[in-house]
């Protein structure tokens, strides 16, 4: 069942609107993210969706790590900056990083980051992968107020 006023109702679900990152085979990419949730405390898991489509859902499945990134609400360009498709080296020109424990891309300048080794890759049906990844590093880095899909003007209705 799929509705236009149902992906409504859905759409109008606060989201964050944070960063993957991921290093795999020597290559680094990033994309923005919205479908992601804290999932257990003892272990610290979180989860997050991700479109088989985009190259990102490869990489992790190689790595079977990443980072989260989330940012300030004044960080608003780099979500435009990161959903470019294309040479994924050219999302971080310019901008501050660091591998961290697992590799994957940390920014110097964002509110914070946690940093996951893949645990579970589960398919439900859907058209995203849920990837569970068990948090063995954090940051805050930078406080303020969080970015969301609203500070962007934006409701999630689905990969576009």
């Amino acid at each position: 069942m799929e509705t236009s006023e149902m992906m409504e109702v859905l759409g109008r679900t606060p989201a964050g609107c944070h960063l993957v990152t991921v290093a795999a085979a020597g290559k680094v990419n990033g994309m923005p993210l919205s479908l992601f949730m804290p999932a257990s405390f003892k272990p610290p898991l979180v989860a997050l969706g991700v479109a088989p489509s985009r190259r990102t859902h490869s990489m992790l499945a190689e790595a079977r790590a990443f980072a989260v990134i989330f940012l300030r609400r004044d960080q608003k360009a780099l979500v435009d900056r990161f959903k470019k498709k294309g040479d994924p080296d050219h999302k971080f020109e310019g901008i501050e990083w660091s591998p961290g424990r697992t590799g994957a891309p940390l920014l110097a300048d964002c509110l914070g980051w946690l940093e996951c080794k893949l645990t579970n890759r589960l398919e439900p049906g859907g058209d995203h992968t849920l990837f569970i990844g068990e948090v063995v590093a954090a940051r805050l880095v930078k406080p303020g107020p969080i970015l969301t899909l609203e500070d962007l003007g934006k409701v999630y209705t689905g990969p576009g």
